[in-house]
């Protein structure tokens, strides 16, 4: 029988080997062979005992930093994006890597032609996680906003006492200050309370480019899911004037396509079979496609279930829709705030008048064993995807929330991937006596079973 000794030993040495295999690995399963012993080593909530995952530490390689660019969001936010020179990582060749915020990027540091350690986040999103001649840490910059500490001072310190050291003039990166498509000054993004996030972002509303990213995601797979109605083709609409925002999609004609660029009778009659097949959409589809915040996949269910029409979502009361479990009062809020907003008068008429995705899809619920549960997913689970377990959800009578709230019942725990901010508003809400369970993946499938 191996010893413990043993078992430590193995699992060091598939840590070194695990580079030079020809497939991914993040880690092993330690078991116990001896079935006998289940029942006495029993378990916790989360996992039993007698099985237990050892995950690996992601691989981390440094390279350099060639340039940032600036990445926009259908919000606005501005990001900065590393281009590196290229290094490989879980054997894919990596160029392009996240620095999360602009926060971040200046707390690490980051200057043309910098060392940079890079790896990649659960083992698939490459990321910056330390700036080598600064020397501070993506972990080290979490765990200061997690203490709430000062990092800026900090910051300008160790630029300086680098600067000295350099023997040319230090390119620092500095975030931008105006839009590079509107021109508007950019500012930290502000809750409803008026306090500053860390999200820097264009506060237009008109700004081309969240008229561009929000007709992407309008005609996206998880919203109206029009097939041949892509990127390329939603920017020479634009450009050309044709359409504004997404309902004029339903205005097009085969002569508006063919005026297009590169645009073929064959791929126009395609564009448009699929727009027209979109009407038949349910309502939840249709709620995903607004681009309203916070309003997603897990969201649009729920609200849809309950208002059941577009009519009824556009006249749905704050009473009524806090009412939802899974909805928390900033969706409510945002909710509100669309439906009242003059620039989408114009939006909600011509939704009702082309007829698109006007009701809610039939009740696809099969049991009760989730009724009454408010259920959320952070990280990643080994025992289920997170597809699946939203399908699941629903078809099991459960709700599913968007945020970690007091409505929720049930967070499911990822073995990977689950934030400091989010283990943090799970200590705040239980210290207040609010009971949230706390389980694995492996947990919710015997829930349902």
């Amino acid at each position: 029988m191996p010893t413990v000794d043993k078992v430590v030993s193995g699992a060091e040495f598939m840590e070194k080997k695990r580079h030079s295999l020809p497939y991914l690995i993040d880690g092993l399963v330690i078991k116990v062979n001896d079935k006998t012993a289940y029942k006495r080593l029993g378990g916790t909530s989360k996992t039993p005992h007698f099985c237990t995952a050892l995950k690996f530490p992601p691989e981390e390689k440094i390279t350099k930093l060639l340039d940032i660019e600036h990445s926009y969001g259908r919000s606005g936010a501005v990001t900065p994006v590393a281009i590196v020179e290229e290094v490989e990582l879980a054997l894919t060749k990596v160029r392009r890597a996240s620095l999360h915020n602009w926060e971040m990027a200046e707390y690490l540091g980051v200057f043309k032609g910098c060392s940079v350690k890079i790896r990649k986040a659960g083992e698939i999103i490459p990321e910056i996680v330390e700036v080598i001649e600064i020397g501070h840490t993506k972990d080290d910059y979490e765990k200061a906003v997690y203490e709430k500490v000062n990092i800026k001072v900090d910051t300008q310190t160790a630029k300086y006492e680098y600067q000295d050291k350099a023997d040319d003039l230090v390119n620092w990166y500095e975030r931008p200050h105006t839009c590079a498509h509107c021109g508007t000054a950019l500012e930290n993004e502000r809750n409803r309370d008026g306090d500053k996030l860390i999200a820097w972002v264009c506060p237009n509303s008109a700004c081309s480019v969240k008229q561009f990213k929000n007709i992407v995601r309008f005609v996206s797979k998880d919203a109206m899911n029009m097939m041949g109605v892509g990127e390329s083709l939603v920017e020479s609409l634009l450009s050309a004037g044709l359409i504004k925002n997404a309902v004029d999609l339903y205005k097009l004609t085969l002569d508006d396509l063919l005026t297009l660029e590169g645009v073929k009778e064959r791929s126009a009659k395609n564009a448009l079979k699929s727009i027209e097949q979109s009407r038949d959409n349910y309502l939840d589809k249709l709620l995903v496609g607004l681009g309203i915040p916070n309003l997603g996949r897990s969201s649009s269910g729920p609200v849809a279930e309950v208002v059941e029409t577009f009519e009824g979502f556009c006249n749905a009361t704050v009473n009524e829709l806090s009412a939802i479990d899974g909805v928390g009062d900033d969706l409510v809020a945002n909710i509100i705030d669309w439906t009242m907003d003059d620039n989408n008068k114009q939006i909600i008429e011509d939704l009702k008048l082309f007829n698109i995705a006007q009701k809610a899809k039939p009740n696809l619920k099969q049991s009760d064993k989730l009724k009454d549960m408010v259920l959320i997913m952070t990280g990643k689970c080994d025992d289920i995807g997170r597809d699946e377990f939203k399908k699941l959800v629903v078809e099991n009578g459960g709700l599913l929330s968007s945020s970690i709230t007091k409505k929720v019942t049930h967070v499911i725990m990822g073995e990977t991937g689950v934030g400091p901010s989010k283990l943090s508003k799970i200590n705040e809400l239980e210290s207040k006596g609010i009971d949230i369970k706390t389980i694995s993946g492996h947990d919710f499938l015997v829930m349902i079973q």
